[in-house]
């Protein structure tokens, strides 16, 4: 009897199969194509996911050995792990770059040697971020309401991180440098892609050109794989801020969804920007300085002090980090030391961040150094390509922010800042500011403890906002909000707070805490429902399924210029194309053809160096340029910007230039191609 019905399961089975077999064959669930894209974003997903772990398995290694193993908190660990991890592993290619070995090879034995080495710290670190996940699960209706947003922007983001990389500083040096790097073993550059952005520090770069190395084909799927890298930068970064709310006894989900609220951050999740990584590191500051905080070791201060100096190792603006850091530990040391040595133990904590901070970034120093013969080119003095000229330029001192507009960047930012739209280049949202100042209303009604952990937020979040109206009484650039995104996990757990604060002001009449709750997920809502729109109008989905190539991708959202840069790459092997206005040129078939404008100001300073249309023609013929690639757009948007530093005669002069040319090809009103005789 057993054996019979093992024979007839056996044949059930055999049935199921063959019908199911013979069905799909006729009526496939995915072509061949279909199959393919999704193998191809799974590829890159894994790449940006191993690299992500690895990231958390060595920052546990790191900080294990210093002497910080003794963090409660899932969350925090799984934050001061990846943040370090990533760190050391942008130092890491950074020397990899130096020594001439970026090669996909040196990478992956680089990888290989690095799990088997850290393979029980990689399953510590899933298992804490598991840990992180489900502490992070909102205890009521309402906080459910946040968390799907958080889910659902976050989503939006990977489906788009997945998708050809079609923002604008990706395509001028987030991904270009990287594929450059790649395409050279190296960190050296050819004159003619040498520029500003080389000086900068660069550890997100260095991550993403690991990420490209891995995954190969920069800046094809290499970048997609980066791109992808990017988001996880942005996962992390709302874990991270949810998880200093939930140190600290707050709902770390409103956290997360503060952070997320902003419309330009949810964008930012797949623009493979430096901006993400540098909230990561410095919301990684922020925990370290808490364990000091409760624990009194030194190690912790000194480990603050590496995670501001990775911050800086972001961008130059990251020194707000290192700096606001110190003030927080400065403020700490003040609260625990006696009378008589208050002052002293105050200064003692500060330098000691500011020290760690200064030795993690001194290698960027040291490589502009070696590079350029000025360790902070292209700031300060002139050096290499950079001169006076260009420096100012580049900084614009004399349309800098003034008096209270300085003093009130931040406001102005948030109510008059639109993504894209005008300087401040941000959407940031109603709550970074509005739920702070509720928490000033309820401030005295908190109990103490909670008090204590907010006030190195606030003093965070003071001293970086000092540091970003400073800059902005000196260079204009200053008005980009996204500079200093590093404040943004303070003022992210301080919205929290005055979620807090409200409860604190509830009266039987009015439940103040109900109503703000409601307004901030009416505004989550409004976010989520913009970040949608948004993401329909991308339509990665064609991209993802395989219904569309990369090309065709990139032109419905770049427009003329996929086609222009397509005709750039059809031009013959010794063809050198200069452009003008135009910085974008990560799609560039050889990096020795194009020569992109990327601070758009090419003809206003050969106009005040060179002169002449007939002379710039000549200085071009005699460095070995062959065609000139016109954003006419980008001149006539130039053109009408009333803070332009260009002068008619620049523009009279520039219609000599087209007479100087031939014209080879003209892409709409938008571009025109030229050939130099």
């Amino acid at each position: 009897m057993t054996e019979r019905r093992v024979v007839l399961a056996l044949g059930a089975v055999a049935v199921t199969g063959t019908v199911l077999a013979a069905y799909y064959w006729v009526h496939k669930p995915l072509t061949p194509t279909q199959a393919l894209a999704l193998a191809r974003s799974a590829v890159n997903l894994g790449v940006a996911a191993l690299l992500t772990v690895l990231g958390g398995a060595m920052g546990r290694r790191l900080r294990c050995g210093w002497g910080g193993e003794d963090v409660a908190e899932a969350g925090e660990r799984v934050i001061l792990d990846a943040a370090l991890g990533w760190g050391v592993g942008g130092l890491v290619f950074l020397a990899l770059g130096l020594s001439g070995l970026y090669y996909g090879l040196a990478a992956w034995g680089l990888v290989i040697f690095g799990v088997l080495w850290l393979r029980r710290e990689a399953g510590t670190w899933l298992r804490d971020l598991a840990a992180a996940a489900r502490a992070a699960a909102p205890p009521d209706g309402a906080a459910r309401l946040a968390a799907v947003v958080v889910l659902f922007t976050l989503a939006l983001g990977l489906l788009r991180a997945l998708a050809p990389p079609v923002m604008w500083d990706a395509l001028v040096y987030h991904l270009t440098l990287p594929k450059l790097y790649a395409q050279g073993h190296g960190l050296r550059l050819a004159p003619q892609d040498f520029s500003l952005f080389t000086g900068m520090p660069q550890i997100s770069e260095m991550l993403y050109t690991a990420a490209g190395l891995l995954r190969g084909d920069l800046p094809g799927e290499g970048a997609i794989a980066a791109q992808t890298l990017g988001w996880a930068f942005g996962a992390l970064a709302a874990l991270a801020v949810a998880s200093l709310a939930q140190a600290i006894g707050l709902a770390g989900i409103w956290a997360a969804a503060v952070l997320l609220s902003s419309f330009t951050v949810a964008l930012s999740l797949a623009w493979a920007y430096g901006d993400l990584l540098l909230v990561v590191f410095a919301a990684a500051m922020l925990a370290a300085l808490r364990q000091w905080q409760h624990r009194s070791r030194p190690g912790w201060l000194l480990l603050a002090g590496v995670y501001g100096g990775l911050a800086w190792g972001c961008k130059y603006t990251g020194l707000a980090v290192p700096l606001a850091g110190a003030a927080g530990a400065a403020v700490i040391g003040l609260s625990r030391a006696h009378a008589q040595q208050r002052l002293r133990r105050a200064a003692w904590s500060g330098a000691a961040v500011l020290l760690a901070a200064g030795l993690v970034f001194s290698p960027w120093l040291l490589k502009n150094w070696l590079f350029t013969g000025s360790p902070v080119y292209p700031l300060m003095w002139p050096a290499a390509d950079m001169d006076a000229l260009r420096q100012w330029f580049y900084s614009r001192p004399d349309a800098a922010e003034r008096g209270w507009r300085a003093l009130a960047i931040f406001p102005r930012a948030t109510f008059f800042g639109v993504q894209g739209g005008n300087a401040y280049d941000v959407t940031l949202g109603p709550l970074y500011l509005l739920l702070p100042l509720v928490l000033l209303f309820g401030w005295s009604r908190l109990p103490a403890s909670m008090r204590a952990e907010l006030r190195l937020m606030l003093v965070f979040g003071a001293v970086g906002y000092a540091a970003w109206v400073a800059l902005a009484l000196y260079s204009a650039l200053a008005t980009q909000a996204r500079l200093f995104f590093a404040l943004l996990p303070a003022l992210a757990v301080l919205g929290v707070g005055g979620m807090a604060a409200a409860r604190q002001l509830d009266t039987p009449g009015l439940r103040l805490s109900v109503v703000l709750r409601g307004l901030v997920v009416f505004v989550l809502g409004l976010g989520g429902l913009e970040t949608l729109t948004h993401f329909v109008s991308q339509n990665p989905m064609a991209y993802l399924i395989g219904a569309q190539t990369a090309a065709e991708y990139r032109a419905d959202r770049l427009g003329w210029y996929e086609r222009a840069m397509a005709s750039v790459n059809a031009l013959p092997d010794e063809a050198r194309v200069v452009f003008l206005w135009e910085t974008r040129s990560l799609t560039c078939a050889k990096a020795v053809r194009c020569d992109p404008d990327v601070v758009i100001d090419r003809w206003w300073h050969l106009r005040r160096t060179v002169g002449t249309a007939e002379a710039i023609v000549q200085q071009w013929r005699e460095a070995g340029a062959t065609h000139v690639l016109i954003y006419d757009t980008g001149a006539r948007f130039v053109e009408a910007d009333p803070r332009s530093a260009f002068v008619p005669a620049d523009w009279a002069e520039l219609e000599a230039l087209r007479g100087q040319l031939e014209l080879v090809e003209a892409f709409g009103l938008v571009y025109g191609l030229y050939a130099i005789p």
